[in-house]
């Protein structure tokens, strides 16, 4: 039993420095990507999204692509992010997406995910109370 846990604790340790070095990569990349160095940026994200089913670095490689105007490879990715469904961001993944799918003219792609992403009921915190007072948006 002993070789067992020890077995397991190893494995343990194993994923978490790999962990550890993808954040790490994962905040070097962002780093690079802030100062505008975005072809380096892109391939740290590059390597994060082939070594990784963590739906947050095929996000960030795919935008990292969108900034370089990187359209049809970007769709690839953000494909690759929405199969791994990711709860935290499918509708950036799928507004991206329908953006990407508007800069290589495939409208009728982008407009069927604009619609999906349209008739979402919004999700985040504060939407319930926007300037509730007086029944108006506050940025009005």
């Amino acid at each position: 039993m002993w070789i067992g846990l020890r077995f397991l604790w190893g494995l343990m340790i194993n994923y978490s420095v790999k962990e550890m070095e993808s954040d790490k990569t994962s905040r070097k990349a962002y780093e690079l990507k802030s100062s505008g160095k975005l072809a380096e940026a892109l391939k740290l994200y590059s390597k994060l999204a082939a070594s990784s089913d963590e739906p947050r670095y095929h996000m960030a490689y795919a935008l990292c692509l969108q900034d370089m105007s990187h359209w049809k490879q970007s769709i690839e990715v953000l494909t690759k992010a929405i199969d791994l469904n990711p709860p935290y961001c499918l509708p950036d993944a799928q507004l991206s997406l329908a953006v990407a799918y508007l800069k290589v003219n495939s409208k009728k792609k982008a407009i069927k995910l604009l619609k999906v992403c349209a008739d979402r009921p919004p999700e985040y915190p504060s939407y319930e109370t926007l300037d509730s007072h007086n029944n108006r948006h506050t940025w009005q």
